[in-house]
């Protein structure tokens, strides 16, 4: 999900909406929706993405140029056992001409040739698109998928925002040892200080049972002189060199055994966690020359036998060490799971996040939580449900999210837009998803 000024883009999956800030579908007609690569239909009639709906789809409201930005990774299906995935594969990038979503776009089908780029996230910066990848090459014969590691990848925002089909991505090489890699995205009107890098931050994977940390990275591009560009600890170190960040007291969800570990009323299927994967947005925030990056992962509090959401807020990232300001995790004495969380700050430094949360005896279900920016440090206030669910997902493949998203809205700046899914009924994977909004009332 997008917010800009006046309009709401949803896209889940396959499918797309655009809207006004009442829920009024503005295409589509009485679906309410389009086909995610209806927007590419410009492009040659041979063009992956034109002729590709594959989805994992990512969007974004560029405030600082008022344009939208839409992407999809794309690719033909085998038509007999195995389905999987031909290539060559496709990142889709359509960048808006106007402020209006429905209107036109200049649109972008870069290749990936063989390496399938993965859980694309996007952020937004002053100098580029960032966008990162889980990639994999799956063998065309068999469907054996392998890991090929993280990548990062820039894209001109410059020329695209001017609409000039030229625009090139420049991407890191694919690393190893990296995985579910976050970009910056910026949030409010004040942009990061001049020649600030996007900062890159992800779970140090080396270590499975912990103790874990995350990791803080730097991309510096240069799209005049791409040999000139680096991915690093920004203090000197090579590539792929990074600052860690000690997460001490925190356990991976799930009992820090895997992902599948949510229950739900009346089965057995278990919901996947993704546990301690840094979640969807690395929101970044400059508040009067203060800058902080908020993100959530899943972990098991210590002392608790469920999921919970963990949160940190990072200030000073450009500092040699950042700061961890403050950082909690929802510890409370029922046996609620928490998990698929984002989160985001206002314009006067209230935080607020939004997350799904289940257990035996509750389905599935959506709550928020925040606190203010005068609040003790390091807690949360109460938290309030704002949808609740009343089925359970029995699909054996165990999936919820992949992520969720807490967007501000940019017309004033304290509105929290989050959404994410839920179940009205029991079913395989009838689900639906929800979009609130609030604020705190000292926002204005």
């Amino acid at each position: 999900m997008a917010v800009g000024p006046n309009h709401i883009v949803q896209w889940v999956n396959v499918r797309l909406s655009i809207m006004d800030k009442n829920g009024t579908p503005l295409v589509g007609g009485a679906l309410g929706y389009i086909n995610g690569n209806a927007i590419w239909t410009g492009l040659p009639a041979n063009s992956v993405c034109r002729l590709n709906n594959s989805g994992d789809p990512i969007l974004q409201y560029d405030r600082i140029a008022d344009r939208w930005i839409l992407s999809q990774f794309a690719f033909a299906t085998k038509s007999i056992s195995p389905f999987n995935p031909l290539t060559p594969y496709s990142q889709c990038i359509a960048v808006s001409t106007s402020a209006d979503p429905a209107g036109t776009y200049t649109l972008y089908d870069y290749s990936f040739g063989n390496f399938l780029p993965d859980y694309g996230k996007l952020g937004v910066w002053p100098d580029a698109y960032y966008i990162t990848y889980n990639t994999f090459d799956i063998n065309q014969t068999t469907g054996v998928t392998s890991f090929t590691g993280g990548q990062v990848c820039a894209y001109d925002r410059t020329l695209m925002i001017a609409g000039n089909v030229a625009a090139t991505q420049i991407c890191t090489a694919r690393i190893a040892d990296k995985y579910a890699l976050l970009p910056s995205d910026m949030d409010g009107t004040t942009v990061p200080p001049a020649n600030s890098p996007n900062y890159v931050m992800s779970n140090d994977w080396a270590f499975i049972f912990g103790p874990y940390s995350l990791q803080l990275q730097k991309f510096h591009v240069d799209f005049a002189t791409p040999a000139n560009s680096t991915f690093s600890d920004g203090i000197g170190g090579g590539f792929n060199s990074f600052i860690q960040i000690p997460l001490n007291t925190v356990v991976g969800a799930c009992g820090d055994n895997g992902d599948n570990c949510v229950p739900q009323p009346a089965t057995g299927r278990l919901l996947d966690t993704l546990t301690m994967r840094p979640m969807y947005r690395l929101a970044y925030r400059n508040r009067s020359g203060v800058e902080s990056l908020i993100v959530t992962q899943p972990i098991d509090p210590p002392g608790a036998a469920v999921a919970s959401m963990h949160w940190l807020e990072l200030r000073s990232p450009g500092a040699n060490p950042p700061v961890v300001y403050q950082n909690g995790a929802i510890n409370t004495a029922d046996d609620l799971n928490r998990w698929m969380s984002s989160g985001a700050m206002d314009k006067n430094g209230n935080i607020a996040f939004g997350y799904s949360v289940s257990s035996g005896s509750k389905f599935p279900s959506i709550r928020i939580a925040g606190r203010g920016r005068a609040d003790i440090r390091n807690t949360l206030r109460g938290e309030l449900e704002v949808v609740t669910g009343a089925g359970s997902q029995t699909s054996s493949a165990q999936r919820w999210g992949d992520y969720s998203t807490m967007q501000i809205d940019p017309s004033d700046d304290c509105t929290f837009w989050f959404t994410t899914e839920y179940m009205s009924a029991t079913a395989t994977r009838d689900w639906a998803t929800k979009i609130v909004a609030f604020k705190f009332p000292s926002c204005q």
